[in-house]
């Protein structure tokens, strides 16, 4: 019988050497670490989008809200700040709304004001005899109110605020709603027309 003898120079080779597997597990690992990039610069990307779907959602409810006391109102009463806090004040008819959603009796009046401490806008009926302010939105940054008028022309003009309960025929809103995505702030107007 004849033996067969290996060379012990030439082995034939089973698996991957030690090497190759080494490289394998690199090229893995920068393929998983580009893997995890995407995913977590896709979940940031979505992240940011909900937070602004959110700052552009109470700007929303904001200019319904405002927009509703506004096209209520008989006349503006008054536009100002207490110092630091901006505020409208809107002489409400028999049958208009109160800051609650009721029906009112009587006339009142509705005042929207922002409170800049806390960000937030509120609503008070008849201020000044005890009612309490209730928060119709928040966070608010800014908030100003401006009265325009019907020029000879037809045009939107400004006016004073003094003459602003005797002229305004509309009146410019203009809201500033904080977001907390790169401290950003989205700033909107609009036009509002009471119902004089």
């Amino acid at each position: 019988m004849r033996q067969i003898r290996l060379n012990p120079r030439k082995r034939p080779s089973f698996g991957f050497a030690l090497v190759e597997l080494m490289v394998s597990l690199v090229i893995g690992l920068f393929l998983l670490g580009g893997v995890g990039a995407v995913f977590l610069s896709t979940q940031q990307a979505s992240l940011t989008k909900q937070r602004l779907d959110v700052a552009m959602e109470a700007f929303r409810y904001g200019a319904y809200t405002i927009s509703r006391h506004i096209r209520q109102a008989d006349a503006v009463n008054s536009i100002g700040t207490d110092g630091v806090n901006p505020f409208v004040r809107l002489d409400m008819g028999a049958g208009a709304h109160d800051c609650s959603g009721d029906a009112l009796a009587a006339n009142a009046i509705v005042e929207l004001k922002l409170d800049k401490s806390t960000s937030e806008l509120k609503c008070t009926t008849n201020p000044g005899t005890g009612t309490a302010a209730q928060t119709i939105l928040q966070p608010i940054s800014d908030i100003s109110f401006a009265c325009r008028t019907s020029s000879t022309s037809g045009q939107l003009v400004s006016v004073t605020d003094a003459d602003c309960r005797t002229r305004a025929t509309a009146l410019l809103v203009t809201i500033g709603v904080r977001s907390d995505v790169a401290a950003n702030e989205t700033i909107q107007s609009f036009l509002v027309t009471p119902r004089n």
